[in-house]
């Protein structure tokens, strides 16, 4: 543990069997927007995932609450992650988009939060549960 935000893309070509992106808003995906000064990890609902694009779990942030991954990119929410708490079931999964694959920078098991400093604003996918298409 370390204890101490989409959009639908495309699907590859190359992953033609595999699930599409989520996009914001369906499927048990959301972005957050909120004041910072009432920030902080655990407003990330139980059963799910949270993301946050400040550190100490502030910011806005996107909540998974089902199993699936979403381009934050695409979104024009690139590069923008700095801490995340995993209050789900299922692994989370940071990605970065190298420009010809999905290269994976973090995994999270259940229970796990914390700032990622050595990844900060980095992220430009999220998957939960599951590893993304055209990873590297």
């Amino acid at each position: 543990m370390l204890g101490a935000g989409s959009a639908s893309a495309t699907t590859p070509a190359s992953a033609l069997s595999a699930p599409a992106p989520v996009a914001a808003n369906e499927a048990g995906w959301k972005y957050v927007f909120i004041d910072n000064s009432a920030s902080d990890y655990w407003r990330c609902d139980l059963g799910t995932s949270c993301t946050f694009q400040h550190y100490d779990g502030l910011g806005w942030f996107l909540q998974a609450g089902e199993p699936g991954w979403t381009n934050m990119g695409a979104a024009g929410f690139g590069d923008q992650v700095s801490s995340l708490t995993n209050r789900s079931p299922w692994t989370m999964y940071l990605w970065n988009w190298t420009g010809t694959c999905w290269s994976l920078l973090w995994t999270s098991p259940p229970e796990n939060w914390g700032n990622i400093a050595h990844l900060d604003n980095q992220t430009d996918a999220i998957s939960l549960g599951m590893i993304i298409p055209d990873a590297c």
